[in-house]
């Protein structure tokens, strides 16, 4: 009785923030991106930078991890380089030419894993702490645990790898790992920090999706994901008018 209740509650609570909130912005013209202010905050690439590659980074978790990592050293130097295609070598081989020192191994002469790099670079992690977060299919505990790292500099790390945190001298700052993931959970941690990311642009993304989930933390860009589904197209729409109709 009480699950239909609910069920009906929400059901009534969509239709009305269907009704009432904006459509998503139309779409901008050549002319209105070229007189756009720059999108991205500029950070020069150090002179070191180093190397890690996919296979140190054998699970989803370790590379979202890993990224996550990549995101808050960039803030302030952007020094770490994931390979994870054949493209990425050649990249790899253009920086080297400029002169950037590339660093494929660690002080004891071994290639980089998660652990090494995280003990290289946890002074960047704000206040020593980490956000926990559960893998899933649509990745919203990976996409709030991500703005909380965005907004606070902690670092997200999946409960699966809670032990290399813990091992690293980390401390639990925030827990999502308990939360029932759905459009409300997403709604609730948009409402109480929207004003604290770069209005420039969002970042929609699934859990299997890693192209910018590094930039969003460096940016601030709120990051979220939805389906294409009429139900929870309010939250999209939501976003996007708060942030205004020149996001990307």
């Amino acid at each position: 009785m009480f699950n239909s209740i609910t069920s009906i509650f929400f059901a009534i609570l969509m239709f009305f923030f269907n009704i009432f909130t904006p459509v998503i912005p139309e779409q901008k013209t050549s002319e209105e991106l070229s007189e756009m202010p720059m999108i991205f905050n500029k950070y020069e690439l150090g002179d070191e930078l180093y190397v890690i590659t996919m296979g140190q980074l054998d699970t989803t978790e370790k590379l979202h991890m890993a990224i996550c990592l990549q995101g808050l050293v960039a803030r302030t130097n952007p020094c770490i380089f994931i390979i994870t295609n054949s493209a990425d070598v050649k990249y790899i081989e253009e920086i080297k030419n400029s002169g950037v020192n590339v660093i494929y191994n660690d002080e004891n002469g071994k290639n980089w894993t998660l652990e090494s790099l995280l003990e290289k670079f946890k002074s960047y992690i704000t206040d020593n702490s980490y956000v926990l977060y559960r893998a899933s299919d649509k990745g919203e505990g990976l996409n709030m645990a991500t703005n909380l790292s965005a907004i606070h500099g902690w670092l997200s790390v999946p409960e699966s790898l809670e032990k290399i945190a813990i091992d690293a001298g980390l401390t639990l700052k925030e827990d999502f790992s308990d939360d029932k993931y759905n459009i409300f959970f997403q709604w609730k941690i948009f409402n109480k920090y929207k004003k604290d990311f770069n209005s420039n642009a969002v970042v929609h993304e699934r859990y299997d999706i890693k192209a910018l989930r590094d930039l969003a933390i460096q940016q601030k860009f709120f990051t979220f994901y939805i389906d294409d589904d009429d139900s929870e197209n309010w939250f999209r729409k939501l976003v996007l008018n708060y942030f205004g109709r020149n996001t990307l």
